[in-house]
C-alpha cells in the first residue's frame, strides 16, 4: 500500500510537469499558487487522487529543483538518446524527471537503493500511464537504473572521503596527544 501511494505521487508529479511551463521564469510565489491550484483541482477532480502532505512536499520539491534534475539527466544519459526519447515526448521527459528526483532522495545503501529496484519503479510508473512504445519503455527502465547507480556511486564516494577525513583527524589528534607528553 505504501508503494501504491508513492506511485500515485509520481503519477501526480508527471501530470504536474506535463502542465508546467518550464520555459518561463517564475517566483516561489508563482510555484506555490500553481501547486495549490493543481492539488485542489487537478489532483482530486481530474486524476481522482487525494494528495497527502507528503505528496505536496514531493511536488513542491520537484518544481523547485527542476533545473538540477534536468542537469542530472544530461549528465547521466547519452545526449543523443536523451534527445531522441524526450524531445518528441513530454510524457517520457516528465517520467524521467520524476524518477530522477525520487532517486535523488533515496537513501544510499538500503535494499531499495539498487538499480533493479529503480528499474522496477520505472516499470510501475510506465504501467500507470499505459505507455505502449517498447523502445521508450526499455529506455526509461535502463535510464532509471543508470541514474540510481550514479547516485549510489556518488554516495559511496562521499562516504569513503568522509571516513578518510575522520581517520586523518583521529590520527592528527592522536599525534598531538603524543607530542604533548
Amino acid at each position: 500500500q505504501a508503494h501504491d501511494r508513492r506511485v500515485d505521487d509520481w503519477y501526480l508529479a508527471v501530470h504536474l510537469l506535463l502542465s508546467w511551463d518550464d520555459q518561463k521564469s517564475v517566483s516561489a510565489e508563482d510555484i506555490e499558487k500553481y501547486l495549490m491550484r493543481f492539488l485542489k483541482e487537478d489532483a482530486k477532480k481530474q486524476y481522482r487522487i487525494v494528495p497527502r502532505r507528503t505528496s505536496e512536499i514531493f511536488l513542491r520539491g520537484i518544481l523547485r529543483t527542476l533545473w538540477d534534475i534536468d542537469r542530472l539527466l544530461r549528465l547521466v544519459n547519452p545526449e543523443d538518446q536523451l534527445k531522441r526519447f524526450t524531445s518528441e515526448s513530454p510524457l517520457v521527459l516528465s517520467i524521467m524527471r520524476v524518477l530522477a528526483y525520487e532517486f535523488m532522495w533515496m537513501p544510499s545503501g538500503t535494499t531499495g537503493a539498487t538499480a533493479s529496484v529503480a528499474e522496477q519503479s520505472a516499470i510501475d510508473l510506465i504501467e500507470k500511464f499505459s505507455l505502449v512504445g517498447k523502445a521508450e519503455r526499455e529506455w526509461i527502465r535502463e535510464a532509471a537504473g543508470k541514474i540510481r547507480t550514479f547516485f549510489e556511486k556518488a554516495h559511496q564516494d562521499w562516504e569513503r572521503k568522509r571516513r578518510a577525513h575522520e581517520e586523518r583527524k583521529h590520527a592528527e589528534k592522536a599525534g598531538a596527544t603524543e607530542a604533548g607528553k
